[in-house]
């Protein structure tokens, strides 16, 4: 059994960034589902991993740790370091009144199934909404303070979402404890 005291894990946040975003969602069919080609030329994804989408255009996902360093694709990192998985979106998101509204849900579990944390909106702070160029940017992060014992690895599950619109993404990864 996981002592959950033993456990602290973090939030997401939004990385505030000045960057030009397209002021209205993607004309792409939103009952349609796409699962992300990590090879595309026009997606840098990393650390394995895997998520689909539908209008929601993600560049970009990769794990690093806080101090900006990005972690290997091997996704080991030692108890104390911050996991941090950044989403880049491009396109997507519904703005209304110069807002977009999002949601996040992270549910962390062990190898052997183990429920570590379950948040069902991370995001519920920020009802009103937040800038499109702040949109851009999602990060989630992951501690692990202390164990009680030895894991074989974590599995993070997420969804992002438009709460707006249908847009969202649903992924994981998994990361190792050294």
């Amino acid at each position: 059994m996981i002592n959950f005291k033993q456990f602290t894990f973090l939030t997401c946040t939004l990385i505030l960034a000045s960057c030009s975003v397209s002021t209205g969602p993607s004309e792409a069919n939103t009952q349609s589902k796409e699962k992300i080609d990590n090879n595309s030329r026009s997606t840098k994804i990393k650390n394995n991993i895997t998520f689909t989408t539908n209008t929601l255009k993600i560049t970009q996902a990769f794990l690093m740790l806080e101090n900006g360093k990005l972690i290997s694709d091997e996704n080991t990192v030692t108890v104390g370091e911050k996991v941090t998985m950044r989403l880049i979106t491009d396109d997507g998101f519904k703005i209304e009144n110069d807002k977009v509204k999002l949601g996040a849900s992270e549910k962390i579990t062990t190898n052997s199934g183990e429920v570590v944390l379950e948040e069902v909106d991370m995001f519920a702070a920020y009802a009103d909404g937040v800038a499109p160029e702040d949109a851009k940017y999602i990060t989630l992060s992951a501690e692990i303070t202390k164990l009680d014992r030895l894991y074989d690895y974590f599995v993070v599950s997420f969804r992002v979402w438009d709460k707006q619109s249908a847009a969202e993404a649903v992924g994981s990864y998994k990361f190792y404890i050294k």
